[in-house]
């Protein structure tokens, strides 16, 4: 009670006795009776909630983490998927989904099992999928975690993104020894100057002090002579710490361009699944082994499988759109495959203001293109080429005079 009454007579704030309670370990009823006289607190009981985090000194079941698991679910209910573009539902996992987790995973390593829950959660939600219905997945989750110049679409993995914000416990512990946690761990598990990388913990300690030297096994490789590698400046990151956990892949080609900001949104998802070949084509169905009434083009009079070559590059009405753009542009661009225009502007020793703009006007031919094939199969609409064109010389020049008012 001294220290207490010493902070009430410091600051002129005293504890509320109703809101507090005494939280006691190895001591027998009457020691505890008696604290609990002289404070006039209630005996707190595990586990507790601190900043809407739940605390407790037992190893964490699939209920303790129920909560988080509730929240996720909330979040998806409360937007609705069935508005919103694959682009829009890439940024709620992004900014609102991730956040939950993130606030969570930087604390606690978290189960297996609810970190695999999280990730199935985000993943239906992308697709659209619920109880109700079940969607085709285009992409396979594990792929859409990957960078982007791998081909991915920088979604992170749960399990790894936690190891990764966990790792900076493990940082903190090697560097900043005079934080006030830090030293209470140093004098409670580890022998004084003991280096942590050796230090073995033993049987009857934390269970997350335990977990924590479970996981620093694959971390060593970031530290020589205690010093984080990662970063220049030996300061810590989680994203460069993450990146080092997740398996590369080969870059990508062109996926800077695939990506450019020229691009609108949802033009550049469509070019990223369709230069994967990642697109739901009719060719793609039928070796997914869904049924198809009409396997042929829907935008030509030609007997052709759709595919993307064929839809893309080959069909008449992609052509002729495609044609009456580059007489627009004044530029005679290669066709001879869906990327070929790709690699032929990345040749070019144009200004990057140029790419940029023959890329944008790329992207929104294959996204009408699929927009078209879409609309005369499910909303039996008929869109000619030369609307098309107008649409997409529109929508090129309204994002040239965005980006240029950007600078």
């Amino acid at each position: 009670m001294e220290a207490l009454n010493h902070f009430s007579y410091v600051t002129g704030l005293s504890a509320n006795s109703e809101k507090s309670s005494l939280y006691m370990a190895v001591m027998d009823d009457d020691a505890k009776a008696n604290l609990l006289s002289k404070t006039g607190f209630s005996e707190g009981r595990f586990p507790m909630k601190y900043l809407g985090l739940p605390l407790s000194p037992k190893k964490w079941s699939k209920l303790d983490c129920h909560q988080l698991r509730v929240k996720v679910t909330e979040k998806i209910r409360a937007v609705s998927s069935r508005h919103l573009s694959y682009v829009g539902k890439l940024q709620v996992i992004n900014a609102i989904l991730f956040s939950l987790h993130n606030f969570w995973g930087a604390m606690f390593i978290l189960p297996e099992s609810i970190l695999k829950d999280v990730d199935k959660k985000c993943r239906e939600f992308l697709r659209g999928s619920n109880e109700e219905t079940k969607k085709v997945s285009l992409v396979a989750w594990e792929k859409l975690c990957k960078p982007k110049k791998e081909g991915g679409l920088n979604i992170r993995s749960c399990r790894k993104w936690n190891l990764a914000l966990v790792g900076k416990l493990i940082w903190m512990l090697i560097t900043n020894k005079e934080v006030l946690w830090v030293r209470w761990v140093h004098g409670i598990y580890m022998k004084p100057d003991e280096e942590f990388w050796s230090h073995v913990p033993s049987g009857n300690c934390s269970w997350y002090w335990r977990n924590i030297h479970k996981v620093k096994l694959g971390m060593q490789q970031w530290y020589s002579t205690d010093r984080y590698v990662l970063t220049t400046s030996g300061v810590y990151s989680v994203s460069q710490s993450y990146l080092s956990l997740i398996e590369h892949r080969e870059i990508k080609d062109c996926h800077e361009l695939i990506w450019s900001k020229m691009l609108s949104p949802k033009h550049r998802f469509i070019l990223w699944l369709a230069a994967q070949n990642r697109l739901l084509t009719k060719d793609r169905m039928l070796g997914m082994g869904i049924e198809c009434e009409i396997a042929d083009c829907v935008l030509c009079d030609k007997e052709e499988l759709e595919n993307p070559q064929h839809l893309f590059v080959e069909c008449v009405w992609s052509q002729a759109v495609w044609n009456e753009l580059m007489q627009w542009l004044g530029l005679a661009v290669p066709q001879q495959d869906l990327k070929r225009p790709l690699r032929w502007v990345k040749k070019k020793k144009w200004c990057r203001m140029m790419k940029e703009v023959l890329v944008a006007v790329h992207g929104a031919v294959i996204y009408f293109t699929w927009q078209a094939r879409n609309g005369r199969i499910f909303r039996k609409r008929n869109e000619s080429p030369s609307v098309t064109v107008q649409q997409i010389k529109f929508i090129v020049k309204e994002r040239i005079g965005m980006f240029i008012g950007s600078k």
